[in-house]
Formats: C-alpha cells, structure tokens, sequence
C-alpha cells in the first residue's frame, strides 16, 4: 500500500486517500444503523474487494485460498455434523484465478 501510495502524484494521492476515508466513513454509517447481519455483510465485502485486489496482482494467491476454503469448510462440516454444499465456493475460486491469470 506504501508503494501504491508514493508511486502516485500528490493530488492522485490526496484523492485516492480522501475517497478512501470517504468509503470508510460511509461503511461505518452503514454498521451503526444495519443489523448483525448486514454489518457482517459489509465486513465480508470489503474483505473480498481486498481479496479480488491481491488475486488480480498474484494469482497464485487464490489457489491457496481455494485449499484453504476446501479443507476449513470440510473440517467445519464434519465437526458440525451439517452438510454443506460447497461444490458452488470451489468454482467461484476456480474460476476467479482463471480469470486473473
């Protein structure tokens, strides 16, 4: 991010940060008024812009993720005892980093 941040000019810069704490103040607006849900919503989403950002600069980032993914949510639905189909997660990743490749 430091990098990202000199690398730009000073009115780039200047705008990049005030649209950045522009969307921050605007997500914390949203987490006081929503419910537990759509906060954890929220959260999730600014999470995955993150993950798209990273996956688009080294895709090799999303296949870790996807074995990531398997295993946890294979562990998760054996100690739970639910079965959760988790076929439609794998191929989003999947076809994620082929779309960053």
């Amino acid at each position: 991010m430091i990098r990202f941040l000199s690398s730009l000019s000073h009115t780039q810069r200047t705008l990049f940060l005030s649209f950045l704490g522009l969307i921050i103040s605007l997500g914390v607006s949203v987490l006081t008024v929503t419910t537990l849900a759509g906060s954890v919503m929220l959260i999730l989403a600014a999470f995955f812009v993150v993950y798209i950002m990273l996956l688009f600069k080294d895709p090799s980032i999303g296949l870790v993720a996807l074995l990531v993914y398997c295993f946890t949510l294979n562990i998760f639905s054996r100690e739970v005892g639910s079965d959760i189909p988790y076929g439609i997660g794998i191929e989003v990743f999947l076809l994620l980093v082929w779309l960053a490749v």
